[in-house]
């Protein structure tokens, strides 16, 4: 849009007068990937990570544009980094056991999920994928138990988690379980008529 290109070139007339800013460079990062430049945008963090590499974001946001153009070793190292300077980290720790799980690195991406879970134990996007990843690894009794804490402490009437505690019992060959669960979801779906 003509606001980011207004925005990026007085950024870059900015480090021609002062190339010593890393925050300069990071919002050129980001002005460059919310136009789609992610080579543009990853030099830029690059640029920033020179001169300022103990910021967690910058290492975070450099990952993510790998990422935008599958280069997901260069991600993983860029997500281990930020989380190295910020071990609690939400967005670092969610984007690197995203990349695991895309790269069918199931151990690594539920080691990590178990570690995001730690720092928030509310986060319904990791349990769902804890719970998926166990039940790709026939762990089932684990990816019940997260599909449950979801149900106790994030949100009671999840339908997604209830469906998937039904597949996991019908998969267990546990019919009846699945059957009651189901049964009991009926009530909460919209436009159901019965």
């Amino acid at each position: 849009t003509e606001e980011y290109k207004k925005a990026k070139k007085e950024i870059l007339l900015a480090l021609k007068i002062n190339n010593t800013d890393p925050q300069a460079y990071n919002s050129l990062g980001i002005i460059n990937d919310s136009d789609g430049n992610h080579i543009e945008a990853i030099e830029a963090y690059q640029n920033a990570i020179k001169l300022d590499p103990n910021n967690p974001e910058t290492h975070l946001s450099l990952g993510m544009s790998y990422s935008d153009i599958k280069k997901y070793n260069e991600a993983i190292d860029s997500f281990k980094k930020s989380i190295a300077i910020m071990p609690n980290q939400e967005t670092a720790l969610s984007m690197l056991a995203n990349t695991y799980q895309d790269l069918d690195k199931f151990e690594l991406a539920i080691e990590t999920y178990k570690k995001l879970v730690a720092v928030n134990p509310n986060n319904l996007s990791a349990r769902k994928s804890l719970g998926l990843l166990y039940r790709i690894n026939k762990e089932y009794d684990l990816a019940l138990d997260q599909y449950n804490e979801i149900l106790r402490n994030i949100d009671p009437q999840n339908l997604d988690a209830k469906y998937k505690i039904a597949g996991t019992y019908n998969i267990q060959g546990k019919h009846k379980k699945a059957y009651e669960i189901l049964k009991s979801i009926i009530p909460l779906t919209p436009n159901n008529k019965n």
